[in-house]
């Protein structure tokens, strides 16, 4: 049996949150899996509607709870794979506004 490194677990959470804003739900089922020698990847959306998540951890002993730190200063939570509506933290007051405004990437 083969067991997963948090970190790894992480990675692919934040690539399948990172899918989640590129691609619309009903188009992740055509995309193939990545296979290069006997390493095979496939993403999965863990949810939809969050803008520039930079990080993705679980709670010790909680797996029901995904908390995601978006880039603009909020902290969001997904429960049981749905992303609650409000926020667990806003410090969007606190964030310094990005450099443009019409990019939710942007890169300060």
């Amino acid at each position: 049996m083969t067991f997963l490194h948090r970190p790894t677990v992480l990675a692919a959470a934040i690539c399948g949150l990172a899918l989640g804003l590129a691609v619309p739900a009903s188009a992740t089922t055509l995309l193939p899996a990545i296979t290069f020698g006997t390493l095979s990847v496939k993403l999965d959306v863990v949810a939809t509607g969050l803008s520039a998540p930079d990080y993705a951890t679980f709670a010790p002993g909680d797996a029901s709870h995904l908390y995601v730190v978006e880039q603009r200063g909020l902290l969001r939570v997904i429960e049981n794979g749905q992303l609650l509506a409000t926020p667990a933290l806003d410090i969007q007051s606190r964030v310094q506004p990005p450099l443009n405004a019409n990019n939710a990437n942007d890169e300060r």
